[in-house]
């Protein structure tokens, strides 16, 4: 491949890459050239822009990461909210002033593991080794040195692992205040994060109900909480609550391509898979793909080389959610 080409012609054709869902190529390809991109192949990727620049929840995006570090396609420090493409030194060769321009986008990466592994992986690409790590002494940020060996949570770049929290209504104005609030506090477990931010929702709740004191500014109460260890007493309901308003607004979905398919059974399938989140319409995928090899094995082999894209794919995909899911009688279905 040429030098000056940033993302491999090949690449679909990648076996750890066909496997993958429309969305999920669309979203690899993304990793490759995007605007954060660096000469490197390791940098802060903004989940939160770049779910808006592809269309798709932050949320799957998220998803799709972890799947892809999982197939060993990247890999993600979450304290810094960077990512490395693992196979970008294959495609990239540095001399001269390229390689200059290399050391220096290698001396920004903030996650030490990362910046390790891409130093070694740049051997491979014409680049020495001992000449990058040369570039590289120089002493840390100060405010790396600052932190606590015994802080859990050491601050986050940019804040780029909290911008995939579920902000309940009552808090979408306070958002940036609150991410700045936790950003400063060094939280980057977004697991922590989410029951901070719904343990405060569930109080403000409860307080407009009586049942305890109200929170007159969330954001003085996240500064006060988020320096230590609170106790989740509110937030395990307002998860809950999430969970079942989605799952009552699947339940609708499902519902109304119930009533649909008794008359136009094929456009019910399509309106039905469209409605279906990123989740749901992944495991349907896996069922539709389990199917499909046992019953089909000609269409199959369309199926692993270009997804639901081909139309014989998309023809047996509406059949099967027609004859599975949507098999219900015409009574059934308008009751």
């Amino acid at each position: 491949m040429a030098a000056s080409r940033l993302v491999p012609c090949n690449i679909m054709s990648w076996p750890r890459i066909v496997a993958l869902l429309p969305d999920q190529k669309l979203i690899f390809v993304h990793l490759w050239l995007n605007t954060a991109t660096n000469s490197a192949g390791c940098y802060l990727y903004p989940i939160g822009s770049a779910a808006g620049e592809l269309s798709l929840s932050a949320t799957s995006l998220a998803e799709a990461l972890r799947r892809f570090q999982k197939d060993g396609l990247i890999d993600i420090d979450e304290s810094t909210g960077e990512v490395m493409i693992m196979d970008w030194f294959r495609w990239h060769t540095f001399k001269g002033v390229r390689h200059n321009i290399l050391a220096s986008d290698i001396k920004k990466i903030q996650s030490e593991r990362l910046k390790n592994a891409t130093i070694e992986k740049s051997a491979t690409c014409g680049a020495s080794t001992r000449q990058v790590e040369v570039k590289l002494k120089t002493p840390p940020p100060a405010r790396a040195e600052s932190i606590s060996k015994s802080d859990p949570h050491p601050p986050v770049a940019g804040g780029g692992v909290l911008e995939n929290l579920e902000i309940e209504p009552t808090l979408t104005k306070y958002r940036p205040q609150l991410l700045a609030c936790m950003t400063k506090a060094g939280i980057t477990d977004t697991l922590y994060a989410q029951d901070l931010i719904d343990e405060l929702a569930g109080r403000i709740d409860a307080g407009n109900r009586g049942e305890q004191p109200k929170i007159g500014n969330p954001v003085l109460w996240l500064q006060r909480v988020a320096a230590g260890e609170f106790t989740r007493a509110q937030c395990i309901e307002v998860q809950a609550r999430r969970k079942s308003a989605k799952a009552s607004e699947q339940q609708e979905v499902h519902q109304q391509a119930l009533r649909a398919s008794a008359a136009e059974p094929i456009r019910a399938a399509i309106a039905y898979f469209n409605a279906l989140d990123d989740a749901c319409r992944d495991r349907l995928i896996e069922q539709f793909s389990a199917y499909l090899s046992s019953s089909n094995p000609h269409v199959f082999q369309f199926f692993r080389k270009r997804g639901i894209e081909s139309k014989v794919v998309q023809t047996e995909l509406f059949k099967f959610i027609t004859n599975t899911i949507l098999s219900v009688s015409t009574e059934e279905a308008v009751a």
